[in-house]
């Protein structure tokens, strides 16, 4: 944001927040108190829904707020409308919680917490499936927030459930979202939740290793969703595509370039800095890294390091961030001839570890997986042929090009 902008946003909240604390505003609008004080420093415009919240809760107008702020001043001021609307009805509050509530689930998911985080979206599910008397945008407003926490309740599922469980477990979920989805009528809701829909799908279908179902059902679901869950469609598709190619099942070249270009497309969208969360940033590197190096492609440990100085860059620690990470550290060291024995068994008990303390169920049985592949002396490589690695003694390693010096990581720090 502007430094002009961001003064005249900063004085304009300032008067208008008067006595009121930064917690208080933080509570209305369902983030945390950090995130108000970055809003009151002028460095970072709050984002369109959040600018809504702010002008239903301080009297202001929604779109003189998302002028100065560099959004959309016709969609704030219709979340405005909407917001003020439903505050005036007893359904307004219901609302409210539990879309607040399902923002935090996924927080919770990635914090440590995974089956905290399935009971909360269980029950966001729940509260926002009760009926209630209201207008016509007011019912579509509930049925979209039941979507979107069934939805994180799935996510939540794909991290505590073994993969041999996974597709029972989260198939009466998708039952119950595509239950919503007959319900809504506008095109909008049911466009965003055929996404979701699309999107659980696919990551089912990648878990179970059916590569090919998994890009049909995620090609489908294109601009539907939100850019954070575009930038894990890529990840994913890439994920599909360098499995395809590293069994051989499609020709390597073109699965190299189905990976260079989803890359760049994903790396576009976080040079536009058009994403929430600096979290899916790290998720999204980590998955292009293992990708490249199943494909035996060039800058797996600069994309390695990539992720992880975003990672320590974050100031709150998320265990499943270090815990995927390690996983494809130790997956793209299976993909190479010459292991570091010492580093890899030294990976692989820290990040195995970590899986069981934390409760992520799935990276526990990853993690035992890498581990009998390593002791058996099995090995994958990029070409889809098998052979045993030579393990060697601890070297340094070449230097790595900082990101920090990129456009990319200046846009997730900016965030």
């Amino acid at each position: 944001m502007h430094p002009t902008a961001g003064k005249a946003l900063r004085e304009i909240l300032s008067r208008a927040l008067g006595s009121r604390s930064q917690v208080w505003l933080a509570g209305q609008c369902g983030v945390s108190q950090g995130a108000v004080s970055q809003w009151l420093s002028g460095k970072v415009p709050p984002s369109a829904r959040s600018l809504a919240l702010i002008a239903v809760a301080l009297g202001l107008d929604g779109r003189e707020l998302a002028r100065i702020a560099g959004r959309d001043p016709d969609r704030v001021a219709r979340q405005q409308s909407q917001l003020a609307g439903m505050a005036g009805g007893h359904a307004g509050p219901l609302i409210e919680v539990a879309r607040l509530q399902t923002e935090l689930v996924y927080l919770t998911r990635i914090s440590g917490n995974p089956h905290a985080a399935v009971a909360m979206a269980q029950q966001i599910a729940a509260m926002a499936g009760q009926p209630i008397s209201g207008s016509r945008i007011v019912v579509e407003e509930l049925l979209s927030v039941r979507g979107r926490a069934l939805f994180e309740w799935a996510t939540a599922l794909r991290e505590t459930t073994s993969p041999m469980q996974l597709g029972r477990t989260t198939r009466p979920v998708v039952a119950q979202m595509r239950a919503v989805l007959d319900d809504l009528t506008t095109a909008s809701a049911r466009g965003e939740l055929t996404g979701l829909i699309n999107v659980t799908e696919g990551q089912v279908a990648y878990i179970a290793r059916h590569p090919e179902l998994s890009i049909a059902h995620l090609r489908e679901v294109g601009l539907k969703v939100d850019t954070d869950e575009q930038l894990i469609n890529r990840r994913t598709v890439v994920l599909n595509w360098a499995k395809l190619g590293q069994e051989a099942q499609v020709d390597r070249w073109s699965a190299q370039s189905h990976v260079r270009l989803l890359e760049q497309e994903a790396r576009d969208i976080i040079g536009l800095g058009s994403f929430r969360n600096a979290h899916t940033v790290v998720l999204t590197l980590e998955g292009f890294g293992r990708a490249r190096a199943m494909l035996g492609m060039e800058r797996v440990e600069e994309t390695f390091h990539e992720a992880e100085i975003l990672n320590r860059s974050i100031r709150v620690t998320y265990p499943l961030l270090s815990i995927q990470i390690a996983r494809s550290r130790l997956r793209a060291m299976l993909c190479g001839r010459d292991i570091d024995r010492s580093l890899y068994e030294k990976i692989a008990a820290e990040g195995r570890r970590e899986a069981i303390k934390y409760g992520y169920a799935r990276y526990v049985d990853q993690f035992d997986g890498l581990i009998r592949e390593f002791n058996d002396g099995r090995r994958v490589g990029p070409t889809g042929r098998g052979f045993r690695a030579r393990t060697t003694a601890a070297r340094s390693p070449g230097r790595a090009a900082h990101p920090s010096r990129s456009r990319l990581y200046r846009t997730v720090q900016e965030q």
